[in-house]
Formats: structure tokens, sequence, C-alpha cells
């Protein structure tokens, strides 16, 4: 293989048998790491053929969807863009653990914070609210709302909407902190 038929390719790593079958078929291409063409980094969640024809590996799922590689998995042997495999996208998720299909309804993506304790931004929310509930901090049933609402923007902007969400977050809060300010004054107009 020449160096100009190489091509640029990501992968997400299931586990580190998934990590050495991918390697395997990368070096049978002709791909290398920096040291040669033995199987190492099994434990990257990620990993990366470039086309000068070296290997990478990454953990961090920001870099992965910002690295513009195709995307592809190892399907029957072949490399296959995983847009055109035989799987559900949605199914890899960070990491490559693979997940029943996220129902955009019943079970978004994004509100999916730890899947693996089955934890969603709702829970979350519950917990934050039944927090503030059993203690003393008087909040209106209005800031308590906005406050949730503010909460979600916080809690799945990395998975969502990014640097908007975060920004939509803290107007949200926003709204949180005026209205107990304006309690704050009217509670002690009325002490005087």
């Amino acid at each position: 293989m020449t160096q100009q038929e190489f091509k640029a390719m990501k992968f997400r790593v299931k586990d580190p048998e998934h990590s050495k079958q991918i390697q395997e078929k990368l070096f049978e291409m002709g791909y290398k790491w920096w040291c040669g063409q033995t199987v190492k980094e099994q434990d990257a969640k990620f990993l990366y053929a470039k086309k000068d024809g070296n290997l990478g590996y990454g953990i961090d799922m920001y870099y992965f969807k910002q690295d513009s590689s195709k995307e592809s998995i190892l399907q029957n042997g072949e490399f296959i863009p995983i847009e055109q495999a035989n799987v559900i996208q949605d199914n890899y998720i960070d990491g490559g653990e693979t997940k029943e299909s996220f129902d955009m309804v019943n079970l978004p993506k994004h509100y999916q914070l730890f899947p693996e304790y089955n934890l969603e931004v709702k829970d979350i929310n519950k917990r934050l609210l039944d927090n503030i509930e059993k203690s003393d901090f008087e909040i209106s049933l209005y800031a308590a709302g906005w406050y949730q609402q503010a909460m979600q923007y916080f809690l799945r902007f990395y998975e969502k909407g990014g640097l908007e969400d975060l920004k939509k977050g803290i107007n949200t809060m926003g709204f949180v902190v005026s209205d107990i300010e304006e309690r704050a004054k009217k509670t002690i107009r009325d002490i005087l």
C-alpha cells in the first residue's frame, strides 16, 4: 500500500479485544504505531488511523467528535464508515460501550448522564430539588422551575447545544437569582 492510499479513520473501542482486532486489521493494511506494528494502547477509548499511515489513540469524546476523520467500524473483517454499517450509530456511545438504541421521546441520549448507573438529567434534578425542599432555604415554585431548567442546560450542554446551552443556563439561572432577590426585598419591606 502506498502512502497516498492511507485513509484517515477513527474508531470507538468497546474493550481491549476489540482494540486488538482493529489494530491487527490496520497492521494488515500497512498502518503502524510510531514504534512499529505491535498491539498497544488497548485500554484507549478511541483509535485513529491517519493519512500518513500512523496510528494514534485518545480517551476524550470531545476530541473524538472534533477529529475530521471518517468514523468507521470493523464489520465482517472490513472497515466500513459507520453510516453504511448495519448498526445504529447511537448504539456506540462514549468509550465505545454498546447500549440499546436511544428513544428520542422516552430515553434521549443527551439526557443520559450516566447510563451505566441508569441516571438521567431528571433524576439529578429531582434530587437537587428534594434537597432544596428539605433545607431551610425559601424558594418560590417559579424560581424552582427556572432552577430546574437551568440545571438541565448545564447537565447536558456537552451532548446537546455546547456553549449555547451554557449561555442559556446562565441566563435562566438569572431568573432564579432575580426572583430570590425580589422576594428578599419584599420580606425586608414587610418587616419594616
